[in-house]
């Protein structure tokens, strides 16, 4: 049996704007969220560390050619992502019941939206993310739940099927 905890919210209530009714939780999870995506973009593209991690992940071997110590950037893109990953969990922590495989829905919606953007496009995820959002909670209002599922797998396809490399990928 798995054991399941519910974590209080720290932000009660909700906030009515034009007749729309929005948890305080969720918008602050919005924000943060918006935060760090623009703090990974700047550090990706402005800084000597971020470079570093493009040009690893283009070619490991011309980088380290280059004089990239490949060891210390891998470590801390992995502190970066466990970071992230660990906010990401402790803010959506107090939506949803704490249990072992919380992450596992989240997970499958990440990868649909990374394939949707295109591979290595960050600018391409956040539009990939805001188009899956935008249809799983905007559908499910309409319809039901698991119809919004599979428009959102339909869009998925139909986009990848005109632009086989996702909307900002290149080949």
């Amino acid at each position: 049996m798995l054991n399941v905890t519910a974590i209080p919210s720290p932000f009660p209530g909700v906030l009515r704007l034009l007749g729309v009714a929005i948890s305080l939780e969720r918008l602050v999870v919005v924000l943060i969220g918006l935060v760090f995506v623009a703090a990974m973009l700047i550090l990706i593209q402005r800084t000597k560390i971020g470079q570093a991690m493009v040009a690893i992940s283009q070619d490991r071997d011309i980088a380290a050619l280059q004089g990239i110590n490949i060891n210390r950037i891998c470590s801390i893109a992995m502190f970066l992502g466990s970071a992230l990953a660990a906010i990401a969990g402790g803010l959506v922590g107090t939506m949803f019941s704490v249990e072992p495989f919380m992450g596992s829905f989240a997970l499958m919606k990440g990868i649909a939206v990374i394939i949707l953007g295109g591979l290595g496009s960050i600018p391409g995820a956040v539009i990939g993310g805001f188009i899956i959002g935008l249809i799983d909670g905007i559908v499910p209002s309409l319809l039901t739940t698991h119809i919004a599922g599979l428009i959102g797998f339909g869009v998925i396809i139909l986009i990848l099927l005109f632009r086989p490399q996702g909307i900002l990928g290149h080949e």
